[in-house]
């Protein structure tokens, strides 16, 4: 008989470290929980510590932001209710890649 692998969300946790850009990704999605207004999210963003850099989007149903901190860079994009203006969907994703070794440049030409 084999055994299966044993799995824990300590092993999740060691795979966000191995990727801190997921993590972060995770960390805002955490935070920005749905159920909120436009303003607890802008004021959100900036008391975590990122600067919003762009606002795609700005209308009723729906808002959409470049935000950065240091090397990291993100999409935030919140779907809203018409009705209460609070939010029904938060999606965020990453926009900047991570550093590449100068020698990568030479496989992308």
């Amino acid at each position: 008989m084999t055994s299966l692998p044993f799995v824990t969300h300590a092993d999740d946790q060691v795979q966000d470290q191995d990727n801190p850009a997921k993590a972060s990704e995770e960390t805002l999605e955490h935070a920005l929980k749905t159920g909120e207004t436009k303003n607890f999210y802008r004021r959100e963003i900036e008391n975590m510590g990122w600067q919003i850099t762009s606002v795609n989007y700005d209308k009723p149903d729906y808002v959409e932001y470049e935000i950065v901190k240091g090397d990291d860079s993100y999409e935030v994009q919140i779907d809203f209710d018409t009705n209460s203006s609070k939010a029904t969907k938060v999606d965020v994703t990453v926009t900047r890649t991570p550093y590449l070794p100068a020698w990568f440049s030479f496989f992308r030409n």
